[in-house]
């Protein structure tokens, strides 16, 4: 299982995010504030596998989506991943289409194959309607 961090063990250290392009980096720009942690500005990356890499290269460390972690991380070369004990990081993904798409229909199935593969698969997602 992994070893969950408390949220104090953040304070004070490193953290890589990607450019300000990206809406993670507003997400790991606010972490850092609440954590107490630095956020490095002199080497962004361009992509998650780009935070990936400069974390194996002993940069920093970054916050990764559960999804890339789980696909692209976990059990895989030297980067560690750990969940933070007691708080909850999220992101809202959703599915949108044109009132007058003439798919509508289509895009409803999609919206629920979707939502069943989540549940099926991704059990530490929260779904909501």
């Amino acid at each position: 299982a992994e070893t969950a961090i408390q949220s104090a063990q953040i304070k004070g250290l490193e953290v890589l995010s990607l450019t300000p392009l990206y809406h993670l980096h507003d997400q790991i720009t606010g972490l850092c504030e609440e954590f107490g942690a630095k956020l490095v500005r002199d080497y962004e990356g361009t992509s998650l596998d780009a935070l990936r890499i400069m974390v194996g290269m002993e940069m920093g460390v970054t916050f990764v989506p559960a999804l890339y972690a789980r696909s692209e991380i976990e059990g895989q070369g030297e980067v560690v991943v750990r969940p933070i004990k007691s708080h909850a990081i999220t992101r809202s993904v959703g599915l949108v289409w044109r009132k007058t798409a003439g798919r509508a229909s289509a895009y409803r199935q999609i919206a629920r194959t979707i939502k069943d593969v989540v549940a099926r698969d991704f059990k530490a997602l929260t779904i909501e309607a």
